[in-house]
């Protein structure tokens, strides 16, 4: 009962609001997307209630989860307030925060969010802000530098974390989806929706293929301006984090290979070499 009067007065208070959307009469709509899988979706009830309260700005909120999954009948309150529940394969895994969005949005600015946080009222705006300036580029909350002159030979490791910044970072960038990612329509085309290739390459880590995929197609990657706001994780929802076992077990290492040696191999055709 508690959950349903939540339900119902957020989504009066989202109605009574004037929307504070980028679009105008040339401006593309603006949508958020999470996926969500086994236990963490217990958490991610309160990552997109929270997103919903907090984040005015969105039009559209999306949760895609596997044909299997079930969630529990607290969600379907969340539909009352505006959330959109869509079904994909399981296993695209985390690429499903864009695999069927983009398929039903795709002249919409489509922002992707983690399903285990709560993020800062800037966020959006922030990403907002630099795609107004850069609206061709994929753009980031939180990213690591690489290191300088080996965007093609680097370890998983030696990627460094960059935090505060007075402007925009356009260089050397690996973007790491937890902070909140903005990806424009211009951006999904070519390598970047090639689903099929990302799971073969880098199954378990989008980071990895959006960072490759991206630099191959031409698509600016780049840092939002501003200090960065880290999103607050919920209590126990980094046990079984897929990045964790990802550092853990070194998939990251293994993925960045498998995207090297893939790349490097396509240019070698190209050039005939």
């Amino acid at each position: 009962m508690i959950l349903f009067s939540a339900a119902v007065w957020l989504g009066f208070r989202r109605l009574g609001r004037k929307s504070l959307a980028i679009t105008t009469p040339s401006e593309p709509t603006l949508v958020a997307s999470f996926t969500t899988y086994g236990p963490r979706k217990f958490h991610a009830f309160s990552a997109i209630l929270h997103a919903l309260a907090t984040h005015k700005e969105v039009s559209r909120f999306y949760l895609t989860i596997g044909y299997e999954t079930q969630l529990p009948l607290r969600f379907f309150l969340l539909r009352l307030i505006g959330l959109r529940i869509l079904r994909g394969e399981e296993r695209f895994g985390p690429y499903l925060r864009l695999v069927e969005v983009a398929k039903l949005e795709p002249a919409s600015v489509i922002i992707t969010l983690d399903d285990d946080s709560l993020y800062p009222e800037t966020t959006i705006s922030s990403l907002v802000a630099t795609h107004r300036d850069i609206p061709s580029a994929i753009v980031g909350m939180r990213g690591c530098k690489v290191p300088a002159g080996r965007s093609e030979s680097f370890a998983y490791a030696e990627l460094t974390a960059i935090s505060d910044r007075d402007q925009c970072v356009e260089s050397g960038i690996f973007l790491t989806c937890s902070g909140g990612s903005l990806y424009p329509p211009v951006s999904r085309f070519g390598m970047i929706v090639d689903w099929e290739m990302a799971l073969r390459l880098s199954p378990r880590n989008d980071d990895i293929w959006y960072f490759f995929a991206a630099e191959k197609e031409g698509i600016p990657m780049v840092l939002a301006a501003g200090e960065e706001r880290n999103p607050k994780n919920l209590k126990g929802s980094q046990d079984n984090a897929l990045w964790r076992t990802n550092v853990l077990e070194g998939h990251n290492d293994k993925f960045l290979a498998q995207c090297r040696d893939h790349f490097r191999q396509a240019d070698r055709s190209i050039s005939g070499n």
